[in-house]
């Protein structure tokens, strides 16, 4: 079955809390030094992405569309994909990370999985949007010259995706209808 590409790349948006990776016994430090960034387990997280499936290295026929941009906001500090390209597929997409050192610590991996889900991610942007995106999973590390720490943010999408305003909106103009249409039925039999 032949697709049709698309003319806008999908923007995806979640929501989700940070959970430290390695419990505090065993990276005092780095507990620390995201504390006093105001980064504790359960600081909100705010993830989005965006997939072009008319961009080198996609194939909506295969499920594989380009990952345009990505970034992740984490209290008060915001984080992106390098330059090399990221790509959407069944398991997710992974990567290195660019944004500000928080002390010794640099951004580095980052992983967004799919878990177990089964997001369809055959059918095109339309089939990704309409995905139920349940248990998304993102890791995100920080490297310092000493090790690697990082947290995990089980995340919501936050934002329904294209398609979904005009329904909402059909059932708000159906329900006006029929609100009217009672309204002039009770003037009627008033009269």
């Amino acid at each position: 079955m032949a697709s049709v590409a698309s003319a806008t790349p999908l923007t995806l948006n979640f929501t989700g809390q940070w959970q430290h990776y390695d419990p505090q016994s065993q990276a005092p430090g780095f507990w620390a030094a995201m504390s006093n960034l105001g980064i504790v387990n359960g600081t909100r997280a705010l993830f989005s992405f965006s997939i072009d499936d008319t961009a080198p290295g996609s194939n909506a026929a295969l499920g594989v569309f380009a990952v345009t941009n990505w970034s992740l906001t984490l209290g008060n500090y915001t984080f992106s994909n390098m330059a090399r390209p990221y790509t959407l597929s069944a398991g997710g997409f992974w990567g290195p990370s660019t944004g500000p050192a928080l002390g010794v610590y640099r951004p580095g991996f980052m992983q967004f999985g799919l878990g177990t889900t089964g997001l369809p991610v055959l059918g095109g942007l339309s089939a990704v949007s309409h995905a139920p995106w349940t248990n998304t999973l993102l890791y995100f590390d920080f490297s310092s010259p000493g090790a690697r720490n990082g947290g995990t943010m089980l995340l919501t999408r936050s934002v329904p995706g294209p398609g979904a305003l005009p329904i909402v909106l059909s059932g708000v103009a159906a329900l006006l209808w029929l609100r009217r249409k009672h309204r002039f039925g009770a003037r009627d039999l008033e009269s």
